[in-house]
């Protein structure tokens, strides 16, 4: 004694959503864009982040205060010149090197 409900295994094609191809592409475009935006924030906090820090400290040894080196007469022009060579420059292979500096007491990368 089974009764049968008319149209219970009819199947509404207007109720089932259909795979638009324009409605897909305008949500990837928009994702792409969301996400590149995001990567763009974030790349620009980092970098004024890092670069709103205090430079690094010298390293350790080269301070200049010991004993060793009062009443050097070449002390401040070594100081000077320590501080303006510590730039480096990014090579293939090598990774960070110090950049050409050529000073009268420090020469680097045999610039003379």
């Amino acid at each position: 004694m089974w009764t049968q409900v008319a149209g219970a295994n009819h199947v509404n094609l207007e109720t089932k959503q259909r795979f638009q191809p324009r409605e897909f592409v305008l949500k990837l475009c928009l994702s792409i864009t969301l996400g590149l935006t995001l990567l763009a924030l974030g790349e620009m906090a980092a970098f004024l982040m890092l670069r709103s820090l205090p430079p690094p400290p010298e390293p350790p040894g080269h301070t200049f205060d010991q004993s060793i080196y009062q009443g050097q007469d070449w002390v401040e022009q070594y100081r000077r010149e320590f501080k303006a060579s510590r730039k480096v420059q990014y090579q293939s292979y090598v990774v960070w090197r110090r950049a050409p500096f050529s000073g009268e007491t420090i020469s680097v990368g045999g610039v003379s």
